[in-house]
């Protein structure tokens, strides 16, 4: 599946699922990720047997995805990770920095 099919494929689901999703400027990875994470909620749902109108009504897991400044564990400089918000939350929190929320990332190299 090709970036473009991908990013479809995303917003399909999400759309299915009554969430907002933002997928400018992730790399494959990333939306590939995403849209794993998309498919499990639903097909969650899914199986709970749920009616139609209680099948957007869970909650997904939250991630952060983080773009990292420095290198980490198995992180290099430019590396984009998601994280749940408690480890994204220590990883944020370590002095010096080596990493910043993704968005934010975007926000200022426009």
């Amino acid at each position: 599946m090709n970036k473009k099919e991908l990013v479809a494929a995303i917003l399909l689901v999400a759309s299915e699922l009554e969430k907002e999703v933002v997928t400018q400027g992730l790399d494959m990875e990333a939306l590939t990720t995403l849209h794993n994470e998309l498919v499990a909620a639903k097909n969650e749902a899914l199986s709970k047997g749920q009616d139609e109108k209680d099948k957007t009504s869970f909650q997904v897991q939250d991630k952060v995805v983080l773009q990292f400044t420095a290198p980490h564990k198995r992180y290099s400089n430019g590396d984009i990770a998601g994280f749940s918000v408690k480890e994204s939350e220590q990883i944020l929190a370590l002095k010096p920095a080596v990493a910043k929320t993704y968005q934010e990332t975007n926000k200022e190299e426009k």
